[in-house]
């Protein structure tokens, strides 16, 4: 569990990283592209004595390009087009479609205790909304749900996947297909400064090499509704750090809401 908790909190940075990408003229296009591509490039050096052993398969295929891939479109889109907070809150919700994707696939059995915790983190993370709803933009919020889905679809897919495949395979496939899938679309779209490209290249390091290894470490150990579940964390520093950068007072909402989603992860801790 330290190991998704970690993740959680490098993730809860990205909205603030991205949305300091896109005022420095980078598209979210490109920005996923160099995201993809650089975790791509530092997973081939880290595990450079590593060897594909076995044919891709639909299901990785399945991982790369309707997960991880859609995941970082539909994502970083939603960043551009609504609130940081908006995007990093309502892709939290992702623990509801985990759980319907992770039980009609047959993958976990969802106890009355886990359902709860489930149900725990989405109230809290609607609170974290509530409280900080600047408006409602239905195109960003759209993107943003969608990206929630994709990112359970990813979790479930993952978990699976790891069962028949090692880490080091997994990742390295996943991150390559991905990042070539959305080649041709951001070649379309080749629009970053050099500001732009150094911070896309950081987010490819720390946001996507180092925080995706630490997500797969963890959901090796974990089922995805716990993986999940843990993910809601990251709204929680997102907000936590942009009121400390802007020097503003935190809601009764937030920590209220903060409350809930510590104790769903308590909750599947145990």
């Amino acid at each position: 569990m330290l190991y998704l908790l970690l993740a959680a909190l490098i993730w809860g940075t990205t909205p603030i990283a991205a949305k300091l990408a896109y005022a420095q003229g980078t598209s979210p296009l490109m920005l996923v592209e160099v995201r993809l591509a650089t975790g791509a490039l530092l997973f081939a050096l880290y595990l450079r004595s590593f060897r594909v052993s076995r044919l891709l398969s639909r299901e990785l295929l399945t991982l790369a390009i309707f997960g991880l891939a859609a995941n970082f479109l539909f994502y970083h889109l939603a960043v551009r087009h609504t609130s940081a907070a908006a995007a990093q809150v309502l892709e939290s919700t992702s623990v509801a479609f985990a759980a319907v994707l992770a039980y009609f696939l047959r993958e976990e059995a969802l106890s009355r205790h886990k359902l709860l915790a489930a149900a725990l983190s989405v109230a809290g993370s609607a609170l974290i909304f509530y409280s900080h709803a600047s408006g409602i933009n239905l195109l960003g919020d759209a993107l943003a749900l969608l990206a929630a889905l994709t990112w359970a679809l990813f979790t479930v897919l993952a978990s699976r996947t790891l069962r028949a495949r090692s880490e080091e395979e997994v990742l390295l496939l996943t991150f390559t297909i991905a990042a070539l899938a959305l080649l041709p679309f951001a070649s379309v779209s080749a629009q970053v400064s050099v500001n732009g490209a150094v911070i896309a290249i950081l987010m490819g390091v720390v946001h996507t090499f180092l925080a995706y290894l630490l997500y797969f470490r963890g959901i090796a150990e974990a089922k995805a509704v716990a993986a999940t579940i843990s993910f809601a964390l990251s709204p929680v520093v997102a907000i936590a750090l942009s009121a400390l950068l802007l020097h503003e007072a935190l809601s009764t909402a937030f920590y209220a809401g903060a409350a809930m989603i510590l104790t769903s992860i308590a909750m599947v801790k145990r």
